[in-house]
């Protein structure tokens, strides 16, 4: 019977007034399981009180920044049952960080969750990006935590990051692509767009189709199965978002929602130009130094410097002791101690013979996975 069900009839199923009815979600054929990276977001709240009406636990691979800016949220998810895994402190790319980098991301992830009064349900991180690498998992299971990469599961995902996408399109594509014992990814808030809102409109419609296509929602368990649950709802409120939520610069263009603060790098990065002006047909040099801010210097991560050139200006080369330049790109993944600067990047432009009157450039860099990025704009005058 379920397995006639089509897509369309399920679309027309969940645009009903009334919902499928939540039926006892043991002793069902087959399970899946709603997975949230990226929070808590602004849009947890809702995403919490959806849940509990559909009668519905998730599994929350959250951020500890997001955590400790709003820990009654994590609270409130593990007192009323859902499943606390970690998703990194600060959401970066693995593989860029030296394995004490890892281990530090997974402590403090631990020991938000643990103030806040939600410890990890179990020792399960999911990497951000979904990227382990042979380096990144040997450390993380010598910690002893199961992961929760792309490879490592029956995930299915809607591309729900992009904020172009909308709720109508999430839900189809989570229904299409449904089977038994598949984890359902995806961000209601992620940490770098200003996406969610389409994914919490459609995460009841989501389960709605699903449990009438025969599905039934389960939790995931450290072996990374789905087991049968059941959610029995308190009446208890849900916590409001009471803090800034903290953001990594956006990768989509787009209005964030509520009151956010953008994540600061712990190194600063600072541009200057010689000679004071360029001549036209002539060459001249901008130069950008990466230092620490303070009390916390680079750890080891890859740290690349770029510049972006306007139409008038061309590069010719890039230099600086102890980096690695290619094209307009340097890295290095040294250890930078605190209220120190690396040696400074020269990069060589040709200024075209035409140029006239200011030209800028942007200096920008990344570290510790993109998790860390400052820039600065350097204006010259060009006669």
């Amino acid at each position: 019977m379920f397995a006639a069900l089509t897509i369309a009839t399920v679309t027309a199923l969940t645009s009903l007034t009334a919902p499928v009815a939540a039926p006892a979600e043991t002793g069902c054929g087959q399970y899946v399981a709603l997975t949230f990276d990226d929070g808590p977001s602004y849009y947890r709240p809702q995403t919490l009180r959806v849940l509990r009406d559909k009668r519905v636990h998730a599994t929350f691979f959250d951020n500890g920044v997001r955590v400790d800016a709003n820990p009654r949220l994590p609270a409130f998810q593990v007192a009323e049952g859902h499943v606390q895994l970690s998703h990194t402190y600060l959401h970066p790319f693995l593989p860029e960080l030296p394995a004490a980098a890892v281990v530090k991301e997974v402590r403090r992830t631990e020991e938000a969750l643990a103030s806040a009064g939600a410890p990890l349900t179990f020792k399960g991180v999911r990497p951000p990006y979904t990227v382990a690498d042979p380096p990144t998992r040997a450390t993380l299971t010598s910690l002893g935590y199961s992961i929760f990469a792309r490879e490592d599961g029956e995930w299915i995902y809607a591309e729900d990051w992009n904020p172009a996408r909308t709720a109508a399109e999430i839900r189809d594509a989570i229904l299409a692509g449904l089977r038994p014992g598949a984890l359902i990814g995806l961000h209601d808030g992620p940490i770098d767009t200003p996406a969610g809102a389409a994914t919490v409109a459609a995460v009841p419609q989501i389960i709605d189709g699903a449990r009438a296509l025969g599905y039934c929602f389960g939790v995931v368990g450290a072996d990374g199965r789905v087991a049968p649950d059941e959610y029995t709802p308190s009446t208890r409120n849900v916590p409001r978002i009471g803090n800034p939520v903290p953001y990594l610069p956006l990768v989509y263009p787009g209005n964030v929602p509520g009151s956010y603060e953008f994540i600061r790098s712990p190194l600063s990065l600072k541009a200057g130009h010689f000679p004071a002006v360029f001549q036209a047909g002539g060459t001249g040099v901008f130069r950008a130094t990466l230092g620490s801010l303070g009390r916390e210097g680079a750890d080891g991560s890859v740290q690349t410097v770029a510049v972006e050139l306007p139409e008038g200006l061309a590069l010719v080369k890039a230099a600086g002791q102890g980096w690695t330049c290619a094209n307009d790109r340097c890295t290095r993944n040294d250890v930078l101690a605190p209220h120190k600067a690396y040696p400074p990047i020269d990069f060589t432009v040709s200024v075209a013979p035409g140029a006239t009157g200011k030209l800028a450039a942007t200096v920008n860099s990344q570290g510790h996975g993109g998790s860390w990025q400052s820039w600065d704009v350097e204006e010259v005058r060009v006669r």
